[in-house]
């Protein structure tokens, strides 16, 4: 019975590497969430951040928040 347990392990491995080449998270369940930070739900709409500005503005500080980036 231990020789699935290889296999097993061998093709997340390759599945992983495979993540990785294309530049994609590992799923947040199977790294411990890692750098994985999900979109937050959109505040307002497309039409309404482009014509204010300080909307825009607001909007933009809230998404790095969301996410822990900085803001210059």
């Amino acid at each position: 019975m231990s020789a699935p347990a290889p296999a097993a392990a061998e093709e997340k491995a390759v599945a992983n590497a495979a993540a990785a080449a294309k530049g994609k998270e590992v799923a947040a369940a199977e790294a411990g969430r890692g750098r994985f930070v999900a979109y937050p739900a959109p505040v307002a709409e497309h039409a309404d951040v482009v014509a204010d500005a300080a909307r825009f503005r607001a909007a933009l500080e809230r998404l790095h928040a969301h996410m822990g980036t900085r803001l210059k």
